[in-house]
């Protein structure tokens, strides 16, 4: 039975001194409390302690004076403050030597009001793991319950249980009296996540559902930007609304929207983004909408994308009833969900509001709205009497273990800073567990210390449900190092079928690809734009070349393979099917060369040479595939053009005419009259002269295109 519930409580009519006892003995024992734990968050706490202090000290006058005084003035008023609530506890205990705590409504209502933080500050950080007020005064009173606890006894329970600095649950029932054994393996199972396929759409939705997680709409964030506002809470948000097209939406997305997408129903969602960030204030994670104006401007969002923002899509503190507290409880345990999910995308804000930012919003003292303990409202205060937090993006535990989730995707570049460009390698490849707790383990900042081993534990069940399922796998803008970091992660990808590495440092890790190759049996691979120098691309092509497990192979977008690669030789490769060459700077000869090989390759079905210039080739290729000399399908935009051309009654001489004009030519004047052309030829013209004309006329009078085509003048 609850303890609270108990109707014979002897503490409703409890005498002068057991209230004296509250009054002048257990506050000050909770005030110490509260402050061993404010010693160990990472902001200075001292403008905090010292407003909590003075408002149960009965100092006269004490509210008028600066709480963010940094001075030796504030640190005697500390020491005084504290030298006299310790006196007083003195001699109230001398007093009152001996007392029974079973009067647990007082103490539960002392505790109430003090709102101590057992695992976490309350409405620090919603990305960590909290228990309810309600659930730990139940655990407290568990333990007390009908014991006999002198004041120095208790004292030291309090002390003993914060020796370690990880207060938990299971160490406060221990230290204050005896606990069932099941009420620990209680909380240890409620901590532990749930079973999602993090590649099955569907239960992406019915977490959010049953966690009771709700998405922000683009439009809504767009909106609160162009009024000024900050974001709100969730209890807050699930009342706005938001104009989206032709209608007015509610600026949270429903559960049922949520599951028509999981369904492929037409809805109002597009893709589902979760948004990284840091809280830069206790008590708000952006409190001068500095994160907002990042997300409303972005470039990376698109309409109807709907967004997981937590402070928005989560109840914050104060949560009021159970379903909220319950609502809570099963999203943190399985916040992986949302960043490590394939049908999800992270878009991080790495970046912290800028220091001159800061000064104006408190030089014009700007207000945010945020949950008031003391009134129970939300409320605005000063931007500046919020209790900051200036921790990098990546010092911190929790923003790091969303990064690392973010990486396990099949594709990182799903995985994107708000500020990063295309050119950027800003990206984060997977981390295999060990190296992870090897190089970022110990630089991590946490409000607790028992995180860290919650997010290196996460960390590794997460990396390790992933690689052991991926069979394709795309690394994408990676600098030389995190490229490094994604190459020796792949020893743990069992099933690893298909690799691609786009705009990424390839060179520094030449020798770990190699390897890579040697030992695993891919069927795809895919370099694009890697920027090798020609002595790697001929190492690899040696590679390609030996390669008895290769069905299709992309090189494109890098020089070097037109110098490097042998054409000859990897046209003797007797499993490729697939071949793209697209943008390598293969030359008429080497073009010649490859259809040379072709002839008697019966094995490759299908090669792309687009954005090369292969010159007159093209009409050799293009003749070579109409005669059905060569059973591979060559795609050139010149290739094309000449096969239609010759299906419309062109000659081949007449052709070779044609396209040795062509070549040369800078503009062009085409007349379509009257022609039926068809999307096909549109989009073969449109491929075929687009780079190299610098003007084109088209009469394309009574000439039917097809839907959705146009043509622009060079």
């Amino acid at each position: 039975m609850d303890p609270m519930a108990s109707s014979s409580d002897p503490g409703s009519d409890a005498g002068p001194t057991v209230q004296r006892y509250i009054a002048e003995t257990l506050t000050p024992v909770t005030t110490e409390l509260l402050s061993a734990l404010l010693d160990e968050m990472p902001e200075v706490p001292e403008s905090f302690m010292l407003a909590w202090l003075r408002g149960r000290s009965g100092v006269p006058g004490a509210g008028a004076q600066s709480l963010r005084r940094k001075n030796a003035a504030l640190k005697e008023e500390l020491a005084m403050l504290r030298g006299r609530l310790a006196a007083e506890s003195a001699a109230a205990a001398a007093e009152v030597k001996h007392h029974s705590l079973s009067f647990k409504k007082q103490l539960a209502d002392l505790l109430m009001t003090a709102e101590i933080p057992l695992v976490d500050p309350p409405a620090n950080d919603p990305a960590k793991e909290r228990i309810s007020t309600d659930a730990r005064i139940c655990s407290i009173l568990r333990g007390l319950q009908g014991s006999n606890v002198t004041t120095e006894e208790l004292q030291a329970h309090l002390q003993g249980a914060l020796a370690d600095s990880a207060l938990s649950l299971q160490t406060l029932a221990r230290c204050l009296g005896p606990s069932p054994a099941s009420e620990a393996k209680e909380v240890e199972e409620a901590l532990v996540p749930d079973k999602y396929d993090l590649e099955d759409k569907m239960q992406l939705a019915q977490f959010l559902e049953k966690a009771n997680v709700r998405l922000v709409r683009v439009e809504f964030l767009q909106k609160l930007h162009r009024e000024g506002r900050r974001l709100p809470r969730r209890q807050e948000a699930e009342s706005a609304h938001v104009r989206v097209g032709d209608g007015v939406r509610t600026a949270l997305a429903t559960h049922e929207e949520v599951l028509g997408w999981a369904r492929g129903e037409k809805t109002e969602i597009g893709r589902i983004v979760s948004v990284s960030h840091v809280w830069e204030a206790r008590e708000h994670p952006d409190p001068y909408g500095f994160q907002l104006q990042k997300l409303a401007t972005s470039g990376k969002l698109r309409g109807q994308d709907c967004l997981f923002v937590d402070y928005v899509s989560l109840f914050q503190f104060k949560r009021l009833d159970e379903t909220q507290e319950e609502s809570f409880r099963r999203a943190m345990k399985n916040m992986h969900v949302l960043y490590a999910h394939e049908h999800t995308h992270t878009l991080r804000i790495e970046s912290l509001t800028p220091e001159g930012r800061i000064k104006d919003a408190w030089c014009h003292g700007e207000l945010v709205e945020v949950y008031d303990l003391r009134s129970g409202h939300v409320k605005p205060v000063l931007a500046a009497d919020l209790i900051q937090n200036r921790t990098a993006y990546h010092q911190r535990g929790w923003c790091v273990a969303e990064l690392q989730w973010s990486s396990t995707r099949s594709e990182s570049n799903r995985s994107q800073e708000v500020d990063s460009s295309e050119s950027d390698q800003a990206g984060v490849a997977p981390m295999d567990p060990d190296t992870f707790r090897a190089t970022v383990g110990d630089r991590l900042k946490f409000t607790h210390r028992s995180d860290a081993d919650a997010v290196m534990q996460l960390q590794r069940r997460v990396f390790e449900e992933k690689a052991a399922s991926c069979k394709a796998l795309k690394l994408s803008n990676l600098s030389a190092d995190a490229l490094a970091v994604g190459l020796r992660s792949l020893d743990r990808y069992p099933q690893l079928e298909s690799l691609a590495i786009v705009r990424s440092a390839l060179t520094p890790n030449l020798p770990q690809l190699l390897q890579v190759l040697e030992t695993k049996a891919l069927a795809k691979l895919e370099l694009d734009g890697v920027n090798l120098i020609e002595e790697g691309a001929r190492q690899l092509a040696e590679a390609f070349c030996l390669s008895s497990t290769l069905t299709a192979l992309t090189l494109s977008n890098d020089g070097a393979w037109g110098v490097a690669l042998d054409l000859e030789a990897l046209m003797q490769n007797a499993t490729l099917t697939q071949l793209s060459l697209q943008g390598s700077a293969i030359t008429q000869d080497g073009a010649s060369v490859l259809l040379k090989a072709l002839q008697s390759n019966t094995t490759l079905a299908r090669m792309d040479l687009s954005e090369n210039d292969i010159g007159m080739a093209a009409l050799a290729i293009a003749r070579a595939m109409q005669e059905e000399q060569v059973a591979c399908d060559v795609s050139h935009p010149h290739v094309e053009l000449l096969s239609l051309m010759k299906y419309w009654g062109e000659s081949w001489e007449h052709l070779e005419q044609r396209l040795t004009q062509l070549l040369r030519a800078h503009e062009l004047e085409l007349d379509f009259e009257h022609e039926r052309m068809g999307p096909d030829g549109a989009r073969f013209l449109r491929g075929a002269f687009g780079q190299q004309l610098q003007e084109l006329s088209l009469n394309l009078k009574n000439t039917e295109l097809g839907p959705g085509l146009s043509f622009r003048h060079h």
